[in-house]
């Protein structure tokens, strides 16, 4: 499990200075920190990030509110994004220069365009320095920040995936036809729930699919689940016949190689479909929000 903690500022009437601060918060207690600093580095940023890294930890220093810096000023001659990027990166690796390595470990964001800059960086980065499972836990429950999480959520998926195909093989060596393909098609159906609520296609509104181009429109129109049923109703004749067609005919490790596969092929397709329309509903969001 991950927990991500909102720790007060430096600076405040409970926490005037760094001792105090390091006092009443524990800084040993934590894994890593994110120092967010926005318009200028400040001294009390200075401070905890060589605190931090006194004490043997890493931090990930993010300067946030770069629409804000690059927005049009009245009266004022256009701004350069590359230039003030430039700056902004410059003038913080000029005050931690003694504490990172390079500008690699700055991350310029802002929330208001997470599909800019430094965002989706950042969150790799921050993947990097979690264990395997944590990292796919921070991926996961990121359901749509950027395009790039929506991606990288869909590969976990599919890595998911092999793991409930495995289970699937198993129900291809029960001797029943009918009681394995239930079992089977009962697998894949709630497998498939779990990953259209991982894209988040089903908190859509109707107005936001109503926006879509029909073709992704048909595609959430077909993905939508109201009840295993949904699922299950087209699933379960496939793996019935599966089962039926080579149960007398199949060897058992051939209708487990056989049920292996077909349980892993659906869920590639189902988790592509999911990734395709998830994205058509960002795009159409997001352009929508500008």
């Amino acid at each position: 499990m991950i927990s991500f903690v909102d720790l007060p500022g430096i600076g405040t009437p409970n926490f005037p200075d760094l001792p105090t601060y390091c006092e009443k918060v524990g800084l040993e207690t934590y894994d890593t920190f994110l120092i967010f600093t926005a318009t200028r580095f400040t001294k009390n940023d200075l401070e905890l990030a060589k605190k931090v890294k006194e004490i043997g930890k890493s931090f990930f220093l993010i300067r946030t509110k770069i629409d804000v810096d690059l927005a049009p000023k009245k009266g004022k001659a256009p701004i350069n994004e590359a230039a003030m990027l430039q700056k902004i990166r410059s003038n913080l690796m000029d005050n931690v220069r003694d504490l990172i390595s390079s500008e690699k470990e700055l991350f310029l964001i802002s929330n208001y365009d997470k599909d800019k800059w430094d965002f989706n960086r950042l969150i790799a980065a921050i993947g990097v320095v979690l264990p395997v499972r944590q990292r796919e836990s921070l991926i996961l429950s990121l359901s749509s920040v950027t395009r790039e999480c929506l991606k990288r959520k869909a590969n976990i998926l599919k890595a998911s995936a092999f793991a409930v195909a495995l289970v699937s093989a198993a129900t291809g060596t029960i001797p029943v036809p009918v009681v394995g393909s239930v079992i089977n098609a009962g697998l894949i159906a709630g497998t498939c729930t779990i990953y259209y609520r991982q894209f988040g296609l089903h908190d859509r509104r109707l107005e936001e699919i109503a926006l879509l181009d029909r073709k992704y429109w048909e595609i959430v129109k077909k993905l939508c689940i109201h009840s295993i049923t949904d699922l299950a109703s087209p699933i379960l004749p496939k793996t019935s016949a599966l089962t039926l067609g080579g149960i007398f005919e199949s060897t058992p490790t051939v209708k487990m190689v056989k049920s292996f596969c077909s349980t892993l092929h659906y869920l590639v397709i189902f988790v592509d479909e999911c990734e395709e329309a998830a994205l058509a509903v960002w795009d159409k969001t997001a352009k929508q929000s500008i």
